[in-house]
């Protein structure tokens, strides 16, 4: 009872005017229901007696097609009720999903998203066409109540206390249906997690002759899935046949009493008949109350899981209004002063009171080990996540102080994967702006070396379907489109052979000569290129400066360039 009264309290309050409409049409449906049998014992009474029994019947036609409307309309009305519900829960879950911050969303799998938004959705919006069968459910099992009893109410107490210790049985034994329904939904979850990792890494499982290994771990899941799921169906079967049984000897244990009745007199016939439709229908209710007990408890598991979203969401704090006039500058300058800063899911500081500037129009390399902070101060800047202490500075404003979208339209961001979405070369570039004309975009993929691709071909999912070096122009094509005004790039080149590299490096130069451009950079050649580097070191800085000052001054740095330098 206390899972119904959630669910109720819960989405009850969204469903409007139709849900009561719907409603409406059920009760008016479920009078006309408990009318027929009234009509239907005095047509067989009158064909006992040999009267007329042409109005009986016209009345009984007109209640019977009555009926099949009513309840046409309404199934249409539930429809639109469902969908409504999926559509609204599901537009709240999309945008709790974009409000997640990127540490957030990125702490879950993929599939940890989709499945609450579409399987968990799917429990949840038969929740109003369960309900209005529960409403009229109930009142059809009253309305029968009462007159199985003025008919006869020996006969139907003997049939009521099998049918309340079917309802009783029903009761009992559903409980353990949530528990397994969930174990049910996390396997398939994670069957959906594994499928996605091993078709995005398929060639890397394949090349270490892993695949085969893949299989039997995505085989695991699934056999764990098929013993969860067998144990939920055995569990439902065990239930159905045994309250199935438990109806079956309450209707026969009333049509034998009845008939004796009939037998000895002390019913006429087509009182037998008349009483015999009511229980039916009364039994009919009973089982759909059974049936929504059932529900309730998989649409409760659902509900946890779309709760468990809904509970990741932080508001976002406002920024202040306190900004440069005029906007940003043309070529800002950046200053990080004693920040530090933590992974929720670490116990150690990635940046550990980093202090250091980054000049502004021209091209500044973070350098340093793998894990030493590089891409951490990329992610701040591009406002991924905020400091733990201290702040960074954009030409003497705290970062903070700008409004988040006023500032990410002048940034041009290109990751290390130079990722691209599902869809067209046109799809990705439209990224940067929606309103880019198709001259823009044939002339920026003409400046990166693509003028021969067409913007409608697929580029497949994450851009599989194109070479390294090709996503990462098509990534810089999306920047031109841009026009940022400052540029942040996690190790651009790291994809690309050394003569790509250059080009690219060429190309950043040509094309956005006098802008502020940070990346993360490993190869020596992307190092040496650049006019301000700023050395890492296990999130503290050893130093900043030009390449032949820190040479000389930073023993870390010379150490990094001097094992290239042997290669």
């Amino acid at each position: 009872m206390r899972t119904i009264i959630v669910l109720l309290k819960r989405y009850v309050p969204f469903l409007g005017w139709v849900f009561v409409a719907c409603l409406a049409l059920g009760l008016l449906g479920q009078i006309f229901l408990l009318a027929q049998p009234q009509y239907g014992g005095a047509l067989i009474q009158a064909a006992q007696e040999g009267a007329n029994a042409f109005d009986p019947l016209i009345i009984l036609l007109i209640l019977l097609a009555a009926s099949a409307l009513l309840t046409m309309g309404q199934q249409v009305l539930i429809a639109k009720i469902g969908e409504g519900l999926a559509k609204r829960i599901r537009g709240r879950l999309s945008r709790s999903f974009f409000a997640l911050s990127v540490l957030s969303q990125e702490a879950r799998p993929s599939g940890w998203y989709s499945q609450r938004i579409v399987s968990d959705v799917e429990l949840v919006k038969r929740l109003p066409g369960q309900l209005v069968s529960l409403v009229q459910s109930l009142f059809v099992f009253f309305g029968s109540f009462v007159a199985l009893v003025l008919i006869s109410p020996m006969t139907f107490v003997i049939g009521l206390g099998f049918g309340l210790l079917s309802l009783l049985f029903s009761v009992v034994a559903s409980r353990p249906m949530s528990g397994y329904r969930k174990e049910v939904q996390e396997l398939l979850l994670r069957i959906t997690v594994k499928t996605q990792e091993f078709a995005l890494t398929n060639r890397v499982l394949r090349s270490y002759n892993a695949w085969s290994s893949a299989e039997k771990s995505l085989g695991v899941e699934i056999e764990a899935a098929a013993k969860a799921g067998f144990k939920l169906s055995l569990l439902a079967g065990f239930l159905s046949p045994i309250s199935s049984v438990l109806m079956q000897l309450a209707n026969i244990g009333t049509i034998l009493f009845a008939s004796w009745q009939v037998a000895a007199g002390a019913m006429a016939f087509s009182d037998l008949v008349v009483f015999l439709m009511y229980f039916s229908y009364f039994s009919s209710s009973v089982s759909q109350f059974v049936g929504f007990i059932s529900y309730a408890r998989e649409a409760a598991v659902g509900d946890e899981r779309i709760r468990d979203f809904e509970t990741l969401v932080h508001p976002r704090s406002l920024p202040s209004s306190c900004h440069k006039e005029g906007g940003i500058s043309p070529c800002p300058s950046f200053t990080f002063y004693r920040v530090s800063f933590c992974y929720p899911s670490s116990s150690n500081d990635s940046l550990n009171d980093a202090s250091f500037s980054i000049p502004p129009g021209k091209v500044t390399a973070l350098v340093g080990a793998s894990g030493g902070g590089k891409s951490t101060c990329l992610g701040l800047m591009e406002r991924f996540f905020s400091p733990s202490k201290g702040k960074i500075l954009l030409d003497g404003i705290e970062l903070s102080d700008i409004p988040l979208e006023e500032y990410r339209d002048s940034i041009g961001f290109i990751d290390q994967s130079a990722s691209l979405i599902s869809g067209t070369v046109e799809d990705n570039l439209r990224l940067a702006k929606l309103s880019a004309s198709l001259f823009d975009m044939e002339n920026a993929l003409d400046s990166v070396g693509l003028g021969d691709i067409p913007l409608d071909r697929d580029v497949g999912e994450r851009g599989l379907a194109l070479s390294g070096g090709q996503r990462q122009r098509i990534a810089l094509a999306r920047t031109i489109i841009r026009n940022p005004k400052v540029l942040i790039l996690d190790e651009p080149t790291s994809s690309l052979d050394g003569i790509s590299e250059r080009e690219v490096d060429c190309l950043l130069r040509s094309l956005f000569d006098g802008r502020t451009i940070v990346y993360a950079a490993h190869r020596l050649s992307s190092i040496l290129s650049a006019d301000w580097i700023v050395v890492l070191n296990e999130g503290k800085i050893e130093g900043q400066g030009m390449h032949h000052d820190l040479y000389e001054s930073c023993l870390y740095y010379r150490r990094l360039i001097d094992s290239q330098s042997e290669i």
